[in-house]
């Protein structure tokens, strides 16, 4: 975006530029457009993957801030040097602000709102020097380095390929396994959204501003909708999930997780190829338990586990029988 466009103006107006993508507060009137870019950018909750892959690149000095910005070593000098940042007389200047030339060299002017203590004029000789490590240039501009190019430029791709490797290497690998199995395209959608955590859940809406008469779970209304609770803690999920043991004869621990609900979801007596099958049993599973809370809250349905529980056993075999050459044997059977 150009320095003086249009947008650029508009979004340093409303929001802030980029300095505020990591703002934990959000205000009412903050768009979804601006609030989808703060998520793919990371909060500071989430490790602020984006902050760690780009650095400024000081030349000129216009646009970054002296103290609060991090531009020169690996954190803020406001970080590195706080008892002179609560001292000092040029808080929230930027850095042309904090020196001036002499003879077309740089000279920094740094002020203090009162005289520096014995330690503070030692911290000063260091943060001298360490700003001696690095000079402006005259008429430059201050830029963006992308570290993750050699030539320090970002694209999207090195962005999405990094933002895909902030999972970690457990739930790349559930992913991938999500993606094999052999099921309708719309039940490894289901799955991967409840990976994220992003269906329409009632805590969801609410977070979103959508006005509900409550936030309980429909199917047993005693908690909160969270998809935690309506998948795996709720009690009528749970009968589900117990009698889908009892069916094969097994005795398992049920996390509240869905990444690790679904890693635990296997028979121990069975290959590889056939836990993929086991698998498809699950999001068959999660897709009727959706499926039937939706059918609560917009068609009045009685809740019955029973029902629940007895769909995906069709639904898996269909797929299983529409999907892979090697099921030979009837439903009956």
């Amino acid at each position: 975006m150009e320095d003086y466009g249009l947008w650029k103006q508009v979004l340093d107006s409303k929001y802030g530029s980029w300095r505020n993508l990591n703002d934990s507060i959000i205000s009412r009137s903050t768009s979804r457009w601006w609030l989808d870019i703060q998520k793919v950018c990371g909060s500071v909750t989430q490790g602020v993957w984006f902050d760690n892959y780009i650095e400024w690149v000081v030349e000129g000095g216009k646009k970054v801030k002296f103290w609060e910005d991090n531009w020169i070593g690996e954190e803020p000098l406001c970080c590195k040097f706080p008892g002179l940042y609560l001292i000092s007389d040029c808080k929230e200047r930027i850095i042309e602000g904090v020196g001036h030339w002499e003879e077309n060299v740089w000279v920094w002017d740094l002020t203090w709102r009162r005289l520096r203590l014995v330690w503070e004029v030692a911290m000063e000789e260091q943060l001298i020097l360490l700003l001696n490590e690095h000079s402006l240039r005259m008429g430059s501009s201050d830029t963006w380095k992308w570290k993750d190019n050699d030539n320090g430029v970002f694209s999207v791709k090195s962005a999405y390929n990094k933002l895909q490797g902030s999972f970690d290497e457990e739930g790349n690998k559930e992913f991938k396994t999500l993606w094999s199995i052999r099921v309708a395209p719309k039940a490894q959608l289901l799955g991967w959204r409840l990976f994220l955590d992003k269906l329409p859940t009632k805590v969801k809406l609410a977070t979103r501003g959508v006005q509900l008469q409550n936030n309980l779970c429909e199917m047993c209304l005693a908690s909160e909708e969270n998809a935690e609770h309506l998948f795996f803690s709720c009690s009528v999920s749970q009968k589900v999930w117990n009698m889908c043991d009892r069916w094969v004869g097994v005795s398992s621990v049920h996390h509240v997780k869905a990444i690790d609900n679904f890693q635990h979801f296997h028979l121990v007596n069975l290959n590889s190829r056939q836990n993929k099958f086991w698998q498809g049993m699950w999001l068959a599973i999660v897709g009727e338990i959706w499926k039937h809370r939706n059918g609560v809250i917009l068609k009045h349905r009685k809740v019955d586990p029973v029902e629940i529980f007895a769909l995906p056993q069709v639904t898996t075999w269909v797929w299983m029988k529409h999907k892979s050459p090697f099921v030979m044997f009837s439903y009956s059977d």
